[in-house]
């Protein structure tokens, strides 16, 4: 068995909403059979959460601010 990092912007299990995301979904479920995944994902929320669907997926979700000019700051990614 063997361990995946995957780091994905947007990515929100079945209830993504663009297309990387969803073709994503489905390799994930289908990987996720033999190997350990952790999954690096995007938030609006203002805290790094732990989403645990299967014991061999584990997704955190890091929060992420906009700038006045609409572009996405990544600073909370620090930490």
């Amino acid at each position: 068995m063997d361990k995946l990092l995957i780091i994905a912007f947007g990515y929100d299990g079945e209830n993504s909403n663009n297309a990387n995301s969803i073709c994503l979904e489905k390799i994930i479920k289908y990987v996720s059979k033999e190997n350990d995944i952790t999954l690096v994902t995007s938030s609006s929320d203002n805290f790094t959460s732990i989403l645990n669907d299967n014991s061999s997926i584990k997704v955190y979700k890091v929060p992420f601010n906009t700038r006045n000019n609409g572009k996405i700051d990544f600073n909370n990614w620090r930490r």
